[in-house]
């Protein structure tokens, strides 16, 4: 058996939050979030997947699209870049290197 449980939001910032989490008897769990902010903002999409077992996460994902323009902004991609470094330690740019800009 799975559960699967559905939420939407809005705030301020987001214009949509949408939040997924399936738990199968097994122990795997899925974690699926979505951000997409309001265009005043300046914020890229988000989009994460995480996947766990019996609460041990072993497998992420992290998406970043842009909103305004081909790309990230310089800021924004000096912060992913930092945030690979201190997740990924000195693996982080040849791991996640292929999905940045």
């Amino acid at each position: 058996r799975m559960l699967i449980e559905n939420a939407k939001y809005q705030s301020r910032v987001f214009r949509d939050i949408h939040l997924e989490l399936a738990c199968r008897e097994d122990g795997l769990q899925v974690l699926h979030v979505v951000l997409f902010p309001r265009v005043r903002h300046g914020l890229p999409i988000f989009a994460m997947d995480m996947v766990g077992v019996k609460g041990t996460p072993s497998y992420c994902i992290v998406d970043c699209a842009p909103t305004a323009g081909p790309a990230l902004a310089e800021e924004q991609q000096r912060d992913i870049e930092e945030l690979q470094a201190l997740c990924l330690g000195s693996r982080g740019q040849e791991e996640a290197g292929a999905g940045t800009n």
